[in-house]
């Protein structure tokens, strides 16, 4: 019976869960994912190519199985089920190897994933304008988990290699679809909040069109005008963009703003905010974790802490980091400010997570974790350098996430999250793919 199937459409299913993967919940996705898997290996079409890429990505397994012997964490024993990630890895490599023969079906998903962002865009516009939601955060159908710029960000990274995967005759139709793609896309990271998908999205945008060859300059002087209107005109009409893109980002992040505590009427909320002392590339919570993850990560230099002990260890005193603003310090001193705003008691560097992958990686895989992932950043970059001047567009997009989503400065969620997993395992195997198909075509041009 499993013969009869037609694994292509059937392996197709994993692109249709993407879109999907945040309304859907963990559990469906897993175990449709579980499913794929297993007839893919029923019909034996999982092959692992062996190569450099594929011995790091067993290495990285076996160091999460290797932390089972050396903590004390017994939820742990989870991560044997890690192994899922990397037969993720490989078929959607061999979906991108397969998709030159779905042309039909994969229109056809072009046209889910620009409906989708459509239905978010209206949704949000009217929660937006009409302003019956009074925060600075739009969340859409997300609600409390506000995340709507993280999801649509990711959908833009999975959707640019498929805009340019095909050799597309009406060029000037799909370049004005994508046009308004990315209009609808800038809106919806604007309004969630988001900050670090809207740096994530804006970098990807300035990289892909300082390396492309081969858009013409009118199209990316389109392209590039467009976001430049979009942001202008945002921050011009909303002070709740603009305050929290602008001001309150360079407050935390100590670049400029007010030297006293300072409070803002915005949208009908008071919102405080203040320059911090020193300048960093993350707010004062962040880096406050970034220190104990570092704190951990002398305690366990080879294999770390363990996979998610991280919220289990910031607790201990021997690792807490504690800080306020010396002039918040002398508020409370003072008796002149009794009911400080959330984020501007006294700060302590412990959550589930540090919010960065590499100080994560570091304090809860060691220092072998660590240079796995500084392998996959530093050889996309390395990569993108040396044949700069050869790199489709397609072949720029399958390497672009993985450069925005493992930048080191950048802000981020669990590494080994159940949806942190699904959507890095498909960027890593799209760079996966680059590696063993296209990077051997690049080599051969003269």
């Amino acid at each position: 019976m499993l013969n009869n199937i037609n694994l292509e459409k059937l392996n197709l299913l994993l692109f249709f869960i993407f879109p999907f993967s945040f309304i859907m919940g963990p559990v469906l996705v897993e175990t449709l994912l579980f499913f794929l898997i297993l007839v893919n290996l029923i019909l034996k079409k999982i092959h692992f190519e062996k190569n450099i890429f594929f011995y790091l990505l067993i290495i990285f397994y076996l160091i999460i199985i290797l932390n089972l012997y050396t903590t004390d964490n017994s939820s742990y024993y989870k991560s044997f089920a890690f192994i899922r990630i990397i037969f993720l890895i490989i078929i959607v490599k061999n979906i991108l190897n397969s998709l030159e023969n779905l042309k039909e079906i994969y229109n056809r998903y072009i046209f889910i994933i620009f409906l989708i962002v459509l239905l978010l865009t209206i949704h949000s516009a009217l929660i937006f304008f009409i302003q019956y939601d009074y925060s600075l955060r739009v969340s859409s159908v997300f609600f409390e988990e506000k995340i709507l710029g993280s999801y649509v960000s990711k959908l833009f990274f999975f959707s640019v290699p498929l805009f340019f995967l095909f050799n597309i005759k009406k060029k000037n139709f799909y370049y004005s679809v994508g046009l308004i793609f990315i209009f609808f896309v800038t809106f919806l990271v604007l309004v969630s909040g988001e900050r670090a998908s809207i740096f994530n999205l804006f970098f990807y945008i300035f990289l892909f069109f300082i390396l492309s060859n081969n858009i013409k300059k009118k199209y990316k002087l389109s392209f590039l005008l467009l976001i430049f209107l979009i942001i202008s005109f945002s921050i011009t009409i909303s002070e709740r963009i603009k305050f929290r893109a602008i001001s309150q980002t360079a407050a935390q992040l100590g670049l400029f703003g007010p030297e006293k505590y300072t409070e803002k009427l915005i949208n009908g909320r008071w919102y405080a905010y203040i320059k911090e002392e020193k300048i960093y590339f993350a707010p004062l919570k962040h880096k406050l974790m970034h220190e104990t993850a570092l704190k951990i990560f002398k305690d366990n230099l080879i294999f770390g802490s363990g996979i998610k002990t991280f919220r289990i260890f910031c607790n201990k005193q021997k690792y807490l980091v504690e800080y306020i603003h010396p002039k918040l310090n002398e508020m409370y001193i003072t008796g002149k400010w009794k009911y400080p705003y959330e984020g501007f008691e006294k700060q302590h560097g412990c959550s589930t997570h540090p919010h960065n992958y590499f100080f994560e990686t570091i304090s809860e895989l060691g220092i072998f974790g660590f240079i796995l992932i500084s392998i996959l950043f530093i050889s996309s970059v390395y990569i993108i350098i040396k044949y700069k001047r050869k790199l489709s567009n397609y072949q720029i997009s399958l390497i672009l996430p993985i450069i925005v989503l493992f930048f080191p400065l950048n802000s981020t969620g669990s590494l080994l999250n159940n949806w942190t997993s699904l959507y890095l395992s498909i960027f890593i195997s799209f760079y996966y793919y680059f590696i063993n198909y296209e990077l051997h075509k690049l080599q051969n041009k003269n």
